[in-house]
C-alpha cells in the first residue's frame, strides 16, 4: 500500500544480486521485488533501474554504471539498500 507521506515520483529503485539473471528468471531478486513490491505500489517502469541490461555481465555493468551516473551524478548515493 502506498504511504501518503512518501513522494513516490522522487523514488528510484535498483537492485543488487550476486547472480547474473534477468528479472524474468524465477530466482531473480529483481523479479521478486518487481512482482511483490513494485507492482502492487504501481511504481513506474521509468523509476526502475535494472542491472541486467545486456547479455554480457560486464557490458551490462558498464551500461548500468553509465545510466546511474547520468541520472544521479558521478558518485551516485543510495539512501536505502535492501539486500536479498
Amino acid at each position: 500500500r502506498r504511504h501518503p507521506l512518501i513522494q513516490w515520483e522522487n523514488v528510484w529503485f535498483t537492485f543488487t544480486d550476486d547472480r547474473f539473471v534477468p528479472a524474468s528468471h524465477p530466482e531473480s531478486n529483481e523479479g521478486l521485488a518487481r512482482e511483490h513490491l513494485l507492482a502492487p505500489l504501481h511504481v513506474s517502469e521509468s523509476k526502475i533501474v535494472s542491472l541486467v541490461r545486456a547479455d554480457d555481465p560486464y557490458e551490462s555493468a558498464e551500461d548500468t554504471q553509465h545510466l546511474l551516473r547520468r541520472l544521479f551524478g558521478a558518485e551516485p548515493v543510495l539512501d536505502i539498500a535492501i539486500l536479498g
